[in-house]
Order: structure tokens, then sequence, then C-alpha cells
């Protein structure tokens, strides 16, 4: 995932799964009225074609490289097992936000890098799990309403985590929204007035199109979603991909 004019400086440690960008608003609209394919408080599953879409318009990941957050935490893991850390100077470590390379390109870079020392050679002590909630950048828990997990997801955890590594924003502190993304943003475009739910993937597409509008501007309790346009644009999201 890029945030369009905001310097590439994002978190990629473990690849992020994000979806599909640029799906017609009409498809979800349909989808929210198609009460036969999903429960009240579920995520809506993709249709076959919207699959498809998918499976043609989304970047996949090929590869990711390490950066220093990564870097630290496997060498917090090695001193753990009292071992030695590794040293970043025999290491392709790459600066936060240059971690992903597609799967289109990962075939060159793995011949470009054939000298360099990677985390892909075995016996290595890695992590068997990192936990980015425990990062200034990642917003506090909080209860969704109705079925809008969707948008919680893709809106409040995962935009606000990447623009706040991006940007450097703590945004722990729970009583300050001014740094948070409001589900209610993206949830209110795609219910179709009904709360039926919604999906990711359309979540980002809003992203990528309109932006965001922050929890401060437009609490889940809130119900314009016109008024906080210009500001949203100031977030756009520029790619996602699985």
């Amino acid at each position: 995932m890029r945030i369009n004019r905001i310097p590439t400086s994002h978190l990629m440690v473990v690849a992020l799964i994000a979806v599909l960008a640029g799906v017609s608003h009409a498809d979800q609209k349909n989808a929210a009225a198609d009460k036969s394919r999903k429960r009240v408080g579920e995520c809506i599953p993709l249709t076959a074609e919207q699959l498809k879409h998918f499976e043609k318009h989304t970047v996949r990941v090929g590869r990711v490289r390490l950066n220093p957050i990564g870097l630290e935490r496997v060498n917090a893991h090695r001193r753990s097992k009292g071992l030695p850390p590794l040293n970043q100077d025999d290491l392709e470590l790459v600066p936060v936000g240059g971690e992903i390379v597609p799967a289109s390109s990962s075939q060159t870079l793995k011949a470009a890098s054939a000298t360099v020392r990677t985390l892909d050679g075995e016996g290595l002590e890695l992590p068997s799990y990192v936990d980015n909630s425990t990062l200034p950048y990642f917003p506090p828990i909080r209860m969704q309403n109705g079925g809008s997990c969707a948008s919680f997801s893709a809106t409040y955890y995962q935009m606000t985590h990447m623009t706040a590594l991006a940007r450097g924003w703590n945004v722990k502190d729970p009583l300050d929204n001014t740094n948070k993304f409001s589900p209610a943003w993206t949830y209110n475009m795609l219910n179709n007035g009904v709360d039926w739910g919604s999906t990711t993937w359309a979540a980002f597409a809003i992203q990528m199109k309109h932006g965001a509008a922050t929890w401060a501007e437009m609490s889940p309790e809130d119900k314009n979603r016109v008024s906080h346009r210009g500001r949203a644009l100031a977030a756009l999201l520029a790619q996602v991909g699985p």
C-alpha cells in the first residue's frame, strides 16, 4: 500500500494484505442490496466478477525486503536466543517504505542481489510473529458500530497505521482523533443506507479516489459524509495489493 503525496516511509515488515482498487461503487451498491449473499455483520464476499477484477488489477507481493524495524525485531529475537545480532552492512536493508517487491520483478531483484546476504537463507533465527499494535503508529483498539467491520479494519486500523508510519504520527492517545481515519467515511458511502456490511476492497477503492476524513471530522455517529471531502483528499492511497 502506498499513500499518495506522502513520503514513502511506511511499514512493510510483513506484507500487508490489502485489496482491490478501482472497483465501481455501483457494484458495491448492488452487493449491499443483495441480502442473499450475507448476513448482518458479515463482510460481503467477492462475486466471481469482482474476484476476476481483483486478480487482474491488484499488485501481488513477490518478496518483502528487510527494513530497520524488521532488523531491530530480528536482532531482539536473536539476543533472546543468545545469538549475536546481524550486521546491517551484510544485509539487503532498505528504507521503511521500500520493502515490497512486486511478484513480476522478484526474479530480477534476486539476480541483482545474488552477492548480498538476505534473510532467505536457512539457519537464521527469525521471530515466529511480530505485533504491529505495539508501535506508536497503530491506533487503539475500538468497538465497531453495526456491520462496519470491513471499513473499520481497512480505514480505521490499516489506513491510520500506514499513514501514521509514513508521517511519523503517534496515534496512541485515545482522546486525540485528529490523526485517526474514520470508518464512517467509507462505510456510509458503501452500505446503500442499510447496515448490512461492506467489503474491504471497496473501502480501499474509496480511499484511493476520495481519501478519508479523520475520526475527529467524522465520527461513526456523524451522518454528514460530504462536508469533509476537501480535507479527506489530503490522504489518498496510490496502490494496494495482496
